[in-house]
């Protein structure tokens, strides 16, 4: 369906607010001021722009490529404001190297939104990037407090415009440090979780976990990473329970171990030591059983 305005460029209103955000058009006011002409004042208004990824390049305009501009890095095209963003186009300039942004190399508005669809939706179960289905609610268990800001931290102009700004340090005061490890504790005695799994999982060194065992003051990075990574190896934990729940079920459908065996393309003494826990279930069983889609149970 042709739909009015798609095939306009993707564009997103920015200000320069901050001095961090200003620092972004550094290389553009300095060839500015040498011409004499137009700088990015604080507080100025422009548009931020799209530029096409380098597939789309390669299949439309491969001979770009070869420019400057896209073999430093992939353009970050700017444009003077504009109500009507498709008025933007012949406007449209590098922000760093203040080139000129030709309109065949902007990402269009379609061209944004086509898989916006499937984008993840973290705030429900059954949401990620490969997931089909019902979603269901999420249950939040506060641990600690910390504080977030997507305005303070500039979450959205970082990822508008294309830069990687880290986001502001807050520290941790002792008790919730403490009541991180209990945590972590907690999940690995319930989830027999072993010290080389979790620090595998959380990419820290085995000398970080004991430092913060002890007590030592360690860094937010290298704790944060830890309480994340045990939080994920409780979910797979649960994951794999629930598909352990589904194979039973898809043995009680298929009517006996051996049959669902065959079904599956496994051996029975293997479908059987699974069963039981004694082996874990793998990637490759869980496809198995995505297979047989129709002996699947229905979700609640």
């Amino acid at each position: 369906m042709n739909m009015p305005g798609f095939d306009g460029p993707a564009a997103s209103q920015y200000a320069a607010t901050t001095p961090t955000l200003l620092k972004w058009f550094d290389g553009y006011n300095e060839r500015q001021r040498a011409l004499k002409s137009n700088e990015v004042f604080p507080f100025g208004f422009l548009l931020s722009l799209q530029a096409k990824s380098r597939m789309e390049m390669a299949q439309h305009d491969s001979e770009a490529l070869a420019t400057p501009l896209w073999q430093r890095r992939d353009p970050r095209p700017a444009a003077p404001f504009f109500r009507r963003p498709i008025d933007a186009v012949n406007e449209a300039f590098d922000r760093e190297r203040h080139e000129k942004t030709p309109a065949t190399w902007l990402k269009t508005l379609g061209r944004s939104l086509v898989r916006y669809h499937m984008h993840e939706e973290t705030k429900f179960w059954g949401g990620e990037y490969e997931q089909r289905g019902h979603l269901s609610r999420r249950h939040v268990s506060v641990l600690m407090p910390q504080f977030i800001g997507k305005e303070a931290d500039h979450t959205a102009e970082s990822e508008l415009i294309g830069e990687e700004a880290s986001p502001a340090e807050y520290p941790q005061v002792a008790k919730d440090r403490a009541k991180l490890m209990r945590f972590i504790a907690k999940v690995q005695k319930e989830q027999e979780i072993s010290d080389r799994d979790l620090c595998s999982k959380a990419h820290v060194s085995h000398h970080t976990l004991v430092a913060a065992r002890e007590g030592k003051d360690i860094s937010n990075v290298s704790l944060r990473p830890l309480v994340r990574a045990a939080e994920a190896l409780r979910h797979e934990a649960a994951d794999r329970q629930g598909w352990l729940e589904r194979l039973a079920h898809l043995r009680d459908e298929a009517g006996s171990r051996n049959k669902l065996a065959k079904l599956l393309g496994l051996s029975a003494p293997y479908l059987g030591r699974v069963l039981r826990g004694e082996k874990p279930i793998t990637e490759e069983l869980v496809d198995r059983m995505k297979s047989l889609a129709p002996l699947l149970p229905k979700p609640c």
